[in-house]
């Protein structure tokens, strides 16, 4: 039993052997919001909404795919806000004051050579959480630390756009930080 005949499948071809494989089973598949028939007119009726469902999520895809390109060339949010920052009122990224300064504190204690454990306790004893609400640990430092956005560049896809979004972190300090991952 399906809602409809699109949560089975939004691909015809695959729509099309789920129903065979039903068939050869002898398994009937019903959907709850769709009534098709078991002669010719309901199986025409049938692949005719499978090729619909088709239809359906290939044109979202490439509307989606658009607005993203459009938001992207516009600089504005594709997806969550890395941490620091927020997306603002019209649809860009806006620095979040109070997560924003951990993110710049973070790049300056490991700049100056601070190890990961130790900025990880001190930001769980303070009860800084991650971006997910959970405890700093080792590995918690990775993303933040390799996302050039901090320092300015709007990057979606293919696309960057330097100054596209607000600088929380100097190319300098980014770039040291960088260099030191290498290492470490």
């Amino acid at each position: 039993i399906a809602y409809k005949s699109n949560r089975i499948a939004r691909n015809i071809l695959n729509a099309l052997m789920f129903e065979n494989e039903m068939e050869k089973l002898d398994i009937k598949v019903v959907y709850a919001k769709e009534e098709f028939g078991n002669n010719a007119a309901g199986r025409f009726a049938l692949r005719t909404m499978m090729n619909v469902n088709q239809f359906f999520s290939e044109n979202m895809a490439e509307d989606i795919k658009r607005n993203q390109a459009d938001n992207a060339l516009n600089c504005r949010a594709n997806g969550p806000a890395p941490y620091g920052y927020k997306t603002g009122e019209d649809g860009k990224f806006a620095i979040d004051k109070t997560k924003a300064p951990i993110v710049q504190e973070i790049f300056n204690r490991i700049a100056n050579g601070e190890k990961f454990v130790e900025i990880g306790r001190d930001l769980n004893s303070r009860g800084i959480k991650t971006k997910n609400g959970n405890e700093w640990g080792k590995s918690s430092f990775f993303t933040i630390l390799h996302n050039e956005r901090y320092t300015g560049v709007y990057i979606f896809q293919d696309k960057r756009i330097e100054g596209g979004m607000p600088r929380i972190v100097d190319d300098e300090t980014f770039w040291k930080v960088q260099e030191m991952l290498k290492v470490n």
